[in-house]
């Protein structure tokens, strides 16, 4: 509203400008800018219309935010945009009502998982999603690359002797079954503690011998690949 003072006599012209709609749609998540005579008019986050001022360039500039990254444009009128370079910046003629579509799609972040002993002498973890086990991105590596904001389950599983501490890193826990969100790349270290003495036992031909704990008989974990005859016994410290 513009206000005047009559003090004198003045002639006044009210200009009106055309105004057309732009149907603006969001697939995913991100932030379009629209621009005419090289300033913004607005910014927007979310699917709606917007008027702009009929036949002046319309320009649209994408914004990426974390997680996500512009794919490509589409919508009714796609086939009228000017696509910059790159694609992230691109024109249209606004004569008539438009429909543009931005489309976004989610990024892929790297989750490394480490033990602690490193060669997982202690215990392993198995990664998992909403579908199952997952594999490492290389076979025998530790790396996992999934999309933005994917839920992951990570679960410890010890090796006898040893006793699961936690999770370490950018995931701090000390359940053996945890989940972490993947909202960046991250960085997480399973450690292991070994809680047991060991003892080997070889017992030759013709006898046998019994391992007693606080006056209790206990039973061997295993005997070794190479001899049968070996048995490998886990006393608590």
């Amino acid at each position: 509203m513009q206000t005047i003072d009559l003090n004198e006599n003045i002639q006044v012209t009210a200009l009106f400008i055309e105004t057309v709609p732009i149907d603006l749609q969001f697939i995913g998540e991100g932030e379009i800018s629209l621009s005419q005579q090289q300033e913004v008019i607005t910014t927007r986050t979310e699917s709606g219309i917007v008027r702009v001022d009929k036949d002046i360039e319309l320009t649209l500039e994408v914004n990426e935010i974390h997680g996500w990254g512009f794919e490509a444009w589409s919508g009714n009128d796609v086939d009228n945009l000017v696509i910059g370079t790159p694609s992230t910046t691109a024109t249209l003629d606004p004569d008539e009502a438009k429909q543009i579509t931005a489309e976004f799609g989610r990024l892929p972040f790297t989750l490394t998982l480490t033990t602690d002993p490193a060669d997982e002498s202690g215990g392993s973890v198995t990664v998992s999603d909403d579908q199952g086990t997952l594999d490492p991105d290389d076979p025998g590596g530790n790396t996992y690359t999934v999309l933005f904001e994917t839920e992951l389950t990570l679960n410890a599983a010890e090796e006898t002797g040893y006793t699961f501490i936690g999770y370490s890193g950018d995931h701090v826990d000390n359940q053996s079954a945890s989940t972490l969100v993947m909202d960046d790349d991250k960085a997480v270290e399973a450690t292991f503690s070994d809680t047991h003495y060991s003892l080997l036992l070889s017992v030759g031909e013709g006898g046998s011998v019994d391992v007693l704990v606080n006056g209790d008989v206990i039973t061997p974990e295993s005997s070794t690949n190479d001899n049968p005859a070996e048995h490998i016994y886990y006393l608590e410290k």
